[in-house]
This record gives C-alpha cells, sequence and structure tokens, in this order.
C-alpha cells in the first residue's frame, strides 16, 4: 500500500538489446535477431508462465507514454515458444521462498 500503482512493483521484466537502428524515439527499428527470440522462448519457456499471461510494456503503462516493444513479432515469438517444454526450472515468486525463511 506505501507503493504507487505500478505493474513495476510486481511483474516479471525481460528486455531485449534494441538493435543501433533503434537508439531513437520512432516506432521501429529493424528488428530483434532469430538469436534473440529463441532466446527469449527458451527462457520463458522455462519460467512455465503460460502465454496467457504474457504481456507488453506498451499495454500495460498507465501513462501511455511506453511504446515497447517495437518492432517485436508476437507471432514468431509464440511459435517458438511452443517448441519448448514448459518447465519452472526457473522460479518466479512474488514471496519469500519456504527453504529461504527463518524458523
Amino acid at each position: 500500500p506505501r507503493f504507487p500503482a505500478s505493474v513495476n512493483n510486481f511483474a516479471y521484466h525481460i528486455s531485449l538489446e534494441t538493435p543501433p537502428d533503434g537508439n531513437h524515439n520512432g516506432y521501429t527499428h529493424s528488428g530483434y535477431t532469430p538469436a534473440q527470440y529463441q532466446s527469449l522462448a527458451w527462457v520463458v519457456a522455462k519460467t512455465g508462465v503460460t502465454s496467457d499471461r504474457i504481456t507488453t510494456h506498451r499495454l500495460v503503462d498507465r501513462s501511455g507514454q511506453r511504446m515497447d516493444p517495437r518492432s517485436f513479432s508476437f507471432a514468431n515469438f509464440f511459435k517458438l515458444l511452443q517448441t519448448y517444454p514448459a518447465t519452472s526450472e526457473i522460479a518466479i515468486r512474488c514471496t519469500v521462498p519456504p527453504e529461504a525463511q527463518q524458523s
């Protein structure tokens, strides 16, 4: 309650390196590499997060000023995501895990 309302207080964020031609405030750039899409799909699959829980900064930004991700192919990402088995190898928690709690 003491923090302002923001998705940044509870969301898990993954960022991709923007290509050099994207270092501006435009709406597009040359896009991301196949290796970036593949790595992103792999790491998301390892979290066990379902595709219906994946969103963008643009869609959750209350200020309306964010436009990222720019030049991102959701079709390509979701196609690659389906090629990896969903696991929970990378734990995402909003609370202290039981094994880290002190008695």
